[in-house]
């Protein structure tokens, strides 16, 4: 793709991120909740562990 033919893009581009702002804002963020709230029901669990059973649980280690 030419220099040319990007500059073409950058208008179109710039109009569909602002018609789907609210959309991809919204999405983000019940994304971050969802994240958040299954780090939150798993860190009691976390915090109980010794660190060695720690290490292994974040790291992904059998």
């Amino acid at each position: 793709m030419s220099v040319r033919g990007r500059l073409l893009l950058r208008p179109v581009a710039a109009v569909l991120l602002r018609v789907a702002r609210r959309r991809l804002h919204r999405a983000l963020a019940r994304t971050l909740d969802e994240w958040a709230g299954q780090w939150n029901a798993r860190l009691p669990e976390l915090t109980a562990m010794d660190r060695t059973r720690l290490t292994r649980a974040l790291l992904g280690d059998p």
